[in-house]
């Protein structure tokens, strides 16, 4: 009677692998194929942004820094008469600046552009 028992428990034991087997690759397979599509829609998303980018015009700086103006960025300064706006503001601000260390120049500068991104 034993001997059914056991070899009833093992025949169970091999059934109930072979189906958490099955389960596996079935599961194995749906991962397989998510993370196919999800390749397929990163690379899809790239062109896009590739075209995107490409449709921009050229840059008005050549670099991070706005002092490096391109020959588009040096046009647009010319037209909104840049030049003329920064000699003004210079004017104003030089009697705020002129008794201040370099560093405190620098804080006041960055405060003033705080000041402007806020308000303007």
């Amino acid at each position: 009677m034993l001997d059914w028992l056991t070899f009833g428990g093992v025949v169970a034991l091999v059934v109930a692998f072979f189906k958490e087997a099955r389960r596996f690759s079935y599961w194995q397979g749906h991962v397989d194929s998510d993370r196919k599509t999800t390749s397929e829609l990163l690379k899809e998303i790239r062109q896009d942004i590739k075209g995107i980018f490409g449709k921009l015009s050229d840059p008005l700086v050549a670099s991070a820094s706005p002092v490096a103006l391109t020959e588009r960025g040096k046009q647009a300064a010319r037209q909104l008469d840049a030049y003329a706006w920064a000699a003004r503001v210079a004017q104003e601000q030089a009697s705020q600046v002129t008794d201040k260390k370099e560093f405190e120049v620098y804080t006041f500068c960055q405060d003033d552009v705080d000041e402007f991104h806020v308000s303007g």
